[in-house]
């Protein structure tokens, strides 16, 4: 489980072990070089606990592992997609890491379009996560590989998230270009609740 949207004495606690597990883990790489990923390895999809699991993606994330995009992604498809009152799951957690590390790497962006569109399958709001991800941040030569996927893709819920995120990009020519060829229209802007007050 993630350390996001934790709430309540229980979910204190289950940060603090986080914290405390990642830095002797970094401790511990320091004293051994290499072993981080060796132990990655060992517990991802394994019996051990989420926090251990999430530690050791922040841990790698924190010594700047070369490795950190491979291992997100096999987070995703390897560990138990199941949240607890704690937190998101592993997948969970990792996905979002690959997000956010996405706008700056090609690497993670090619994970995001393995995960959303090769096999083995999964869940269908893991995929629409890691569609609409790669759709926020896909560059000119990426959305030609990524339109040609969106026109074969059988979910529709995973077509419209794909298309929301473009639509938040078509003022880019080459996004509103796309929505010509194929008939599609970006997704209406979602309304507001009528008692949410802008400042």
């Amino acid at each position: 489980m993630a350390t996001a949207n934790l709430g309540g004495a229980s979910g204190t606690r289950v940060a603090t072990k986080e914290r405390e597990l990642r830095s002797a883990y970094l401790e511990r790489q320091r004293a051994e070089p290499g072993w981080l990923e060796r132990e990655t390895a060992a517990r991802l999809g394994s019996e051990s606990s989420s926090v251990e699991q999430v530690a050791l993606l922040r841990a790698l994330e924190d010594c700047k592992s070369g490795e950190l995009v491979r291992w997100l992604e096999h987070a995703v498809r390897a560990c138990e997609d199941t949240a607890t009152a704690q937190g998101v799951s592993v997948p969970t957690f990792a996905l979002t890491r690959l997000r956010q590390v996405a706008a700056r790497d090609p690497l993670a962006r090619q994970a995001l379009v393995r995960l959303a569109f090769e096999p083995p399958q999964l869940s269908g709001a893991l995929r629409r996560s890691a569609a609409s991800a790669v759709a926020a941040c896909a560059d000119v030569e990426e959305l030609v590989e990524l339109e040609l996927r969106l026109r074969r893709e059988q979910d529709p819920e995973l077509l419209a998230s794909a298309l929301s995120a473009l639509g938040a990009r078509s003022g880019e020519r080459a996004v509103s270009a796309l929505f010509a060829r194929n008939g599609w229209e970006p997704p209406p802007p979602r309304e507001l609740p009528t008692d949410t007050i802008l400042e």
